[in-house]
């Protein structure tokens, strides 16, 4: 939020400043000009951005909480299993590709639901974007991405090794980031959500503890779970406002 304040802010600095200097308005009367518009910019953008997010929370209302439905279910699915994998300790979450209000309009992929039996890990507070981590890379690619973060810290811990890894690799992440995935996970799977247009709208994901890794059959399992996630959300984005979720 203090990134787009800053970034409305400049572009209203911008303007301002040029205006000034194309009518050759007299110094004094251009830093009376900026003072008001900047104040008045700063004291209206605040309520304009919380009225635009109290519209979008409630009209995205039906989406979370069919995303945190199909997160149960999946996570149900994966439990029922006879996988090697503790239930007590998965995560599974859904991102959906949204962009940023002001310009750039840079895109990210935004947590819509958020499932796990326990309070810990907490979320990463992590900003991904097409390409970055396994998130990114699942959106970008529309495909299934998984990783061991494990595998992927001892990579990390080497500066050298680490710049000889292949982007699908690090998945352009620096490695103090992978190190601190690390700490919070262990085996990472995401499945991205494509509309029956082929369109990528975001992903679905598990993670299991730090330390922890899965096997071939209870991968396999775990992609089944989250594909069937990710298409009851697919379907799902198909009834919303294009503005609403604009990825």
């Amino acid at each position: 939020m203090q990134a787009e304040r800053a970034y409305g802010i400049q572009s209203l600095l911008a303007v301002t400043i040029t205006a000034a200097v194309e009518r050759k308005i007299p110094a004094h009367a251009k830093a009376a000009r900026f003072g008001t518009a900047l104040v008045g910019a700063m004291a209206a953008y605040h309520p304009l951005r919380l009225a635009i997010r109290a519209v979008a929370v409630q009209r995205t209302a039906p989406l979370r909480e069919l995303a945190r439905q199909a997160l149960v279910g999946a996570f149900l699915t994966v439990a029922d299993s006879q996988s090697d994998v503790d239930p007590s300790g998965l995560g599974l979450h859904a991102f959906v590709a949204q962009r940023k209000v002001l310009p750039p309009f840079q895109v990210y992929l935004g947590p819509v639901a958020r499932f796990r039996l326990g309070a810990r890990p907490p979320a990463t507070k992590m900003m991904w974007t097409p390409g970055l981590g396994v998130v990114g890379q699942s959106f970008a690619l529309r495909q299934v991405v998984a990783v061991d973060n494990g595998e992927l810290a001892r990579s990390a811990a080497d500066p050298s090794s680490w710049r000889g890894l292949p982007t699908e690799q690090h998945m352009g992440l620096t490695p103090a980031q992978a190190l601190r995935l690390a700490r919070y996970y262990g085996a990472v799977i995401a499945v991205p959500i494509i509309t029956r247009e082929g369109r990528p709208r975001g992903c679905v994901v598990m993670d299991t503890p730090p330390g922890t890794t899965l096997s071939t059959d209870t991968s396999k399992q775990v992609v089944a779970a989250l594909s069937e996630a990710a298409q009851l959300l697919a379907d799902g984005l198909q009834e919303l406002s294009r503005w609403l979720y604009r990825g």
